[in-house]
């Protein structure tokens, strides 16, 4: 029993370096990056992840309790540490966005924005595909 439920944790886990491999290609192919674009793009680009991951992980919300179950003061925290989170994202994606600005044309850094969330979608639908 010990087997197969490591076996599912297993087989439940994403493949990181496949959905890595696909997220290059991807990004790459959306954005047009020409050859030298696209090393320095991605040196710039994995730091970026890097810190976003790390953000993520510095203020994940409390899980376990419900907010009907919330005091007002931990609801006012909540939203504070909420909209800090948020406020610290947008930084870095500025932090980020001069950077990109000195690797790539303006009209490929706005195609960022987008192409992020389109990958999201992509592998979304791969999943649900993979489901069915």
């Amino acid at each position: 029993m010990i087997f197969f439920c490591t076996m599912t944790l297993v087989v439940a886990q994403p493949d990181h370096s496949k959905i890595k491999d696909l997220k290059v290609a991807y990004f790459t192919e959306k954005l047009q990056l020409t050859p030298s674009e696209t090393d320095k793009f991605w040196k710039i680009y994995n730091q970026y992840e890097a810190e976003r991951q790390s953000l993520k992980k510095s203020s994940k919300k409390p899980e376990g309790q419900k907010i009907s179950e919330m005091s007002d003061a931990q609801i006012d925290q909540l939203i504070n540490s909420t909209l800090d989170k948020k406020e610290k994202e947008a930084a870095l994606q500025k932090k980020y966005f001069v950077e990109f600005k000195k690797v790539l044309p303006p009209q490929k850094v706005v195609k960022l924005l987008y192409i992020e969330e389109q990958f999201r979608q992509f592998l979304f639908k791969k999943a649900q595909q993979k489901r069915k």
